[in-house]
């Protein structure tokens, strides 16, 4: 009778690992924590259930931005001379680059129009009437990809030293009586920002669990080869 060698077994664990592993991304999410000073935020650092960022490789060149506002916030109509309603800058070197598949009711604004005090920023959207959203757009532009290095801070800005990656204005739609995390009511209006980009994670959640099941099959190997000889 043959039995498996832990060599054997251990290369069935290497090229199921392998298998199992997804492939890397360079993605990375920014959440939009900070309000700038005319919002009335109280606090005004720290949010965390406001918006978050999502950046994503969406071809060669090209990068998918989706932004996600969580309710009871939406995103704030552009009306007049009021503020963008979303702003970003690529990193130096990259231009402004093209947007394609850009969320209804959005329109590109470049440069940007009004960012409040929150920086200096390269491009800007608008937006028609208030949304629960997402936003979501591609951006195009030679050798861009989904690396925090190929995008800009907006330069020093309230409640931030560095700047932010980027900013959204949003609304207060809380219900009669209660009050957005912010300490805002409902119908209070103002920019948040985010400066804290975070990788997301290259290898899957379920990976450590396979590991620890294929080293349970080695031992299992072994304890058969020792009682069996």
């Amino acid at each position: 009778m043959k039995y498996w060698s832990l060599a054997a077994v251990s290369a069935i664990v290497g090229i199921g690992v392998l298998a199992g592993a997804p492939s890397a991304r360079a993605d990375f999410s920014v959440t939009l924590t900070n309000c700038n000073n005319s919002f009335g935020c109280s606090p005004a650092t720290g949010l965390t259930d406001v918006a978050t960022v999502s950046v994503t490789n969406d071809g060669t060149d090209t990068v998918k931005i989706t932004v996600t506002v969580f309710g009871p916030y939406a995103f704030h109509a552009t009306n007049g001379n009021s503020l963008d309603s979303f702003a970003f800058s690529l990193a130096s070197g990259f231009g402004t680059g093209t947007i394609s598949n850009l969320s209804s009711g959005w329109t590109s604004q470049i440069p940007p129009q009004n960012t409040d005090g929150m920086g200096t920023f390269q491009q800007a959207f608008t937006l028609s009437s208030n949304s629960a959203g997402p936003l979501s757009f591609d951006i195009t532009a030679s050798g861009l990809s989904a690396i925090v290095a190929d995008f800009a801070t907006g330069g020093s800005a309230f409640n931030s030293t560095t700047g932010y990656y980027f900013i959204a204005d949003v609304i207060c739609q809380a219900s009669t009586g209660k009050t957005c995390s912010n300490g805002t009511t409902n119908g209070a209006t103002g920019l948040v920002g985010g400066s804290v980009a975070v990788p997301v994670p290259m290898m899957g959640a379920g990976l450590p669990g396979l590991i620890a099941a294929c080293m349970g099959l080695v031992a299992f190997a072994r304890r058969r080869r020792l009682r069996l000889a």
